[in-house]
């Protein structure tokens, strides 16, 4: 921790370390309370981990500044008038930060941010009402931010029509570190064999103890969320969730072990997380099965999100990949269209409510199906309802016909 050099060096002092366990992949968090500093000063720190074979590894520098006070961590308001203090950001993530500060005055009064990427801010948070005599914290929570951004961000306080800003700080969200791409596969070139001379001996052979040269099936199919129904082909909007389902399968006799199953996100789709990954090119997710026996299937659905910035119209194409040590195999690529207009005319849109068939197969389908049956059974019985009366009319009349022709 420094207030001066920007990048801390990393020291082996015994009263700075903390005992922890684990491993590069998995491992316990840990704290450290600091005390003792300076009010409104910017100060670098680092972690640095020390593992059993003396192994160092430092990360990454982060900052903050200190709010301004009166020398015993308290922040006090240079003046009676309405006042802000912008205060340090916290929940620091990857997409997602809040921004707090103190507010001081009397009576009733409006606060809220403005922040953005660059110093000329930009963008403004919801603004919130506060009651000056109690509240001395302001805080908006921010999402959808970038990852390994800087961030800069005053706070501001309304308060009977005058405005009032806050210094300008900063902060900068979490990088996002995606899996590392998986070594190419090469497809093994088929294996000849030289043409034997004469004589050739013919010996009998059962088929069934040979096999394909590739024990593994994978097929991949595509989906949105306003249809359950899995295919090579969808059409989404932006924003709308998307699914991709892979499905490995051993159809060979003997099981198969290690399997690296590999399914590729392209750019213009967002993990079910929402995270803003702002990288160009495609994403990974990957799962690694153990043992597969013969004719056993894995299924692994993975949700996502169409990026708002996905061109309009355009096409989104992805496949995935299984590898072994013995076998590979591609899949079949799948296409997402980027298009407001999900359904291509009114038999699709009665098919997204009914289903394939009669029967709906979704609460709304089931809904407008018992809407229009009860309707049904209205109208009948108001015809039903008008003959009735009709006829007992009609007697009504005869009758009198009757009793006047009698006297």
């Amino acid at each position: 921790l420094s207030s001066s050099d920007t990048t801390p060096e990393c020291k082996n002092t015994n009263d700075t370390l903390v005992e922890v366990s684990g491993s590069r992949d998995r491992g316990d968090a840990f704290s450290r309370t600091v005390t003792g500093l300076r009010d409104n000063t910017r100060y670098y720190y680092r972690a640095c981990g020390i593992g059993e074979d003396g192994e160092t590894d430092d990360g990454n520098v982060r900052e903050f500044v200190t709010d301004q006070g009166d020398g015993k961590g308290n922040p006090t308001p240079p003046t009676t008038d309405p006042y802000t203090l912008t205060s340090t950001a916290s929940n620091i993530g990857r997409t997602q930060a809040t921004l707090n500060s103190y507010v001081f005055g009397e009576g009733n009064g409006v606060c809220y941010f403005e922040y953005g990427r660059g110093t000329s801010l930009g963008l403004t948070s919801p603004r919130v009402a506060v009651d000056l005599d109690r509240t001395t914290r302001c805080s908006s929570p921010r999402t959808g931010l970038l990852s390994g951004e800087t961030y800069y961000y005053r706070s501001v306080l309304v308060v009977d029509g005058r405005t009032y800003y806050g210094s300008t700080r900063s902060f900068r969200t979490d990088r996002v570190v995606t899996n590392p791409r998986p070594p190419v596969v090469h497809p093994r070139p088929p294996v000849t064999y030289p043409r034997p001379h004469p004589p050739v001996t013919v010996v009998d052979v059962e088929l069934e103890e040979f096999e394909d040269d590739n024990c593994l099936a994978l097929e991949k199919s595509v989906s949105n969320e306003y249809d359950s129904r899995f295919s090579d082909f969808t059409r989404a909007d932006r924003g709308d969730m998307v699914y991709y389902k892979v499905r490995l399968t051993n159809v060979c006799r003997d099981s198969v072990e290690d399997v690296l199953l590999i399914d590729r996100i392209p750019y213009y789709l967002e993990l079910d997380d929402k995270e803003a990954l702002n990288d160009d090119d495609e994403k990974t997710v990957g799962w690694t099965v153990e043992r597969l026996r013969s004719g056993q299937s894995r299924t692994y659905v993975t949700e996502m999100m169409v990026r708002d910035d996905a061109p309009m119209g355009d096409n989104i194409t992805s496949y995935a990949t299984a590898s072994s040590e013995e076998f590979s195999v591609n899949s079949n690529d799948v296409t997402i269209e980027v298009d407001d207009d999900r359904f291509t005319d009114d038999e699709d849109q009665a098919a997204s409510i009914f289903g394939a068939g009669f029967w709906p197969t979704s609460l709304f389908g089931w809904l407008l199906l018992i809407l229009v049956i009860l309707a049904i059974i209205y109208f009948v019985s108001r015809m039903l309802a008008v003959r009735n009366e009709n006829a007992r009319t009609l007697a009504e009349l005869r009758a009198a016909q009757a009793a006047r022709n009698n006297a």
